[in-house]
C-alpha cells in the first residue's frame, strides 16, 4: 500500500482544489438542487475565491 502524507495546502494547490470542489459539488449535490441552483452555485467560481 502507498504511504499517504497529509500536509497543509499551498497557493500552488489552488487549481487542483478548485477542480475537485467543482466536480464534487456537481456529482454530490445535483439531485438535491435544481439546475438553476447548481448553475448559480458553480458559475463565476475561481481558484482565487
Amino acid at each position: 500500500m502507498d504511504e499517504v502524507t497529509i500536509r497543509s495546502a499551498g497557493v500552488e494547490d489552488a487549481d487542483v482544489i478548485h477542480h475537485i470542489q467543482l466536480r464534487s459539488v456537481g456529482a454530490l449535490c445535483s439531485k438535491a438542487y435544481s439546475d438553476e441552483q447548481m448553475t448559480a452555485w458553480l458559475t463565476n467560481r475561481s481558484p482565487q475565491m
